[in-house]
């Protein structure tokens, strides 16, 4: 590409991106100490050395003489620089070196002094031109980065000895077809490139995940206050309210995402753990944004203020998030627990099933409407339940995420778990379908119809799920159950029978929990009852015959320990000892001995 020409462009896109330079500037000021911009020494042409500027992508104290590449998740990146580094921003200050006549818009990318060492015979070929600030070899490999190993420890040395040789030869290849068009050629393709091989689906769900959630709160906001509305009036809202539904849905989608941003909300990612602190955040954002709308309403002299709506969608919108989020959750682990990552085809075979159990569904729910008709007339029936018969199929579908695929290893696990499962999200299922009586305007309904369809519905699934289980059944059924107590009522007991709940093995039987605090004897924790004190463990023993006790590091330190060993051995009951939280936070890493007393 002629100079003048290359002079033109480079003096162009100054002028426009000068407000891209003081933005990115500014992002990079604010995101960490140092100045915006940085200079490193490169070889140009004929082993002349310049200095190429670029913006600051890493923090400023890390060492100019460290590793000389930048990889994928690289942890020196500052949080501005990840993104950069992602869209190649940084390389615009580059542009000033066109200018300055360093380089060239379109040549072999200039590297640092330490590389070209390395295949002298390639670099005095490559070297014969100016270096460019877009490159031939970024054609075929915009990003760098994908090239090495997931477990790849020296970068340097796999960069060397792998993708400089590749990269070299790609550049040799363009000076022998060097010409204009080929130059126009290589800006509009790895501009291009650029574009579609860096905005990736994978890199939006994992980089726009908070504002994916926020999107979705403020919808959900919306369609709360159209819910509410819809049930306080329940005979059809009247036509002069419809103004003021819609000024209350425009002011919800603008209030509350603001409080969903002040208190962190988008933050939480729709995760598969759903603490104490994340529904507390949950309650105090749609609580306080409620609050807020009332009185900006109030504030704008709207008289005829609907109040019980806005108490209604208050404590409906909270409502709407948690079920969002448990269904994200339910749907990833239902996935996950028939390996349906693995293969489309997997994928889809599940969704099969999800929507056999929603046929089902709405199998039993017309089944138990017909049998209530006195004469069987379809006419007459497709018109009062056509609608309802709909919106059954896709609630029982919805819902059937949390019941399938059944998990029991054994025919106890069966009856304690899936059977009261099923029944219960048949009977949640019942209360959204008369919701939706309420909401579609239709109160003509049957109790008797709906309370057999519960019962015929939960046996069907029952069936379904007794098939899937019976394979996994009979090949446990040699597996003996461990019958297990543990000691202690702390937070690590907490923790461990969560764990245990959500991994959901039949091979394990938690007994119940015993304490050495005398008034804890009738609380339970997790669910799981505390059957005693330390006092009572031989007599529990004796009763439940378990396999093993499960304790912590800190009941070697209480002088009931002793009593508890001889117990267990007498009894032939095995005993495991953990570290508990504190001794992890503030013992000593010697302290972990291997010769711990540990019998399993």
């Amino acid at each position: 590409m002629p100079r003048f020409l290359e002079f033109f462009i480079a003096l162009i896109a100054l002028a426009v991106l000068l407000p891209v330079f003081l933005i990115i500037s500014l992002a990079i000021c604010l995101d960490s100490r140092g100045w915006p911009f940085f200079r490193q020494r490169r070889v140009g042409k004929k082993g002349k050395i310049f200095w190429m500027f670029k913006f600051r992508k890493m923090f400023s104290y890390v060492p100019p003489d460290g590793k000389g590449i930048t990889t994928n998740h690289d942890v020196r990146l500052t949080r501005m620089g990840r993104l950069l580094e992602r869209f190649k921003l940084d390389e615009l200050p580059q542009i000033i070196n066109v200018l300055l006549g360093d380089i060239a818009l379109v040549g072999p990318r200039p590297e640092i002094e330490r590389f070209i060492s390395y295949y002298p015979e390639k670099w005095e070929k490559v070297l014969s031109i100016r270096p460019g600030l877009i490159g031939y070899s970024q054609i075929k490999v915009p990003h760098e980065g994908d090239l090495y190993p997931k477990n790849c420890l020296d970068h340097e040395q796999y960069y060397i000895e792998h993708i400089l040789p590749q990269k070299l030869d790609n550049e040799i290849e363009y000076l022998e077809k060097k010409s204009l068009w080929l130059d126009l050629s290589i800006l509009f393709q790895v501009s291009l490139s650029l574009l579609s091989r860096t905005i990736t689906p994978r890199w939006l769900m994992v980089h726009l995940s908070p504002l994916f959630v926020l999107l979705v709160d403020t919808a959900l906001s919306g369609l709360s206050v159209v819910i509410s509305f819809a049930l306080v009036f329940q005979l059809g809202l009247p036509e002069d309210f419809y103004p003021i539904v819609k000024e209350v849905i425009f002011y919800s989608l603008i209030i509350r995402p603001m409080f969903f941003v002040l208190f962190g909300l988008p933050k939480y990612p729709i995760s598969s753990s759903i603490t104490s602190k994340y529904v507390v955040t949950i309650l105090k954002s749609c609580f306080y944004s409620s609050l807020m709308m009332i009185m900006a309403l109030m504030f704008i002299d709207k008289r005829d203020l609907v109040l019980s709506a806005h108490l209604v969608d208050a404590f409906f919108l909270p409502t709407l998030l948690l079920i969002m989020r448990f269904a994200y959750i339910s749907l990833h682990d239902s996935l996950l627990a028939t390996d349906s990552f693995r293969s489309p085809l997997r994928i889809f075979s599940h969704i099969l099933i999800l929507l056999l159990n929603g046929f089902l569904g709405f199998l039993s729910f017309w089944l138990c409407h017909i049998v209530r008709l006195q004469e069987l007339n379809i006419n007459n029936l497709i018109p009062k339940i056509g609608m309802i018969s709909l919106t059954v199929f896709f609630i029982r579908t919805g819902l059937s995420i949390t019941i399938w695929p059944p998990r029991a290893k054994g025919w106890g696990g069966f009856c304690k778990r899936e059977i009261p499962r099923i029944f219960q999200t048949s009977l949640i299922g019942t209360g959204l379908i008369l919701i939706s009586y309420l909401i579609l305007q239709k109160p003509a309904y049957s109790r008797m119809s709906l309370i057999a369809d519960t019962f015929l519905y939960a046996g069907f699934v029952w069936i379904l799920s007794l098939i899937w289980c019976m394979p996994l059944i009979r090949l446990n059924q040699l597996h003996r159950t461990k019958k297990t107590i543990v000691l202690g009522i702390g937070v690590e007991t907490e923790l461990f029978l969560s764990t245990i709940d959500r991994l959901n093995d039949d091979h394990i039987e938690i007994v119940g929990i015993v304490t050495d605090i005398e008034w804890k004897r009738f609380s339970s924790i997790a669910g799981y009852r505390v059957i005693g004190t330390v006092g009572d463990l031989e007599s529990l023993f004796e009763v439940h015959h378990p396999h093993l006790l499960i304790a912590w590091e800190w009941a070697k330190d209480k002088d009931y320990w002793p009593y508890i060993k001889s117990i267990c051995q007498k009894r032939g009951v095995e005993y495991s000892i953990n570290p508990s939280l504190n001794t992890l936070l503030t013992k000593e890493q010697e302290d972990f001995s291997p010769d711990r007393d540990v019998a399993v």
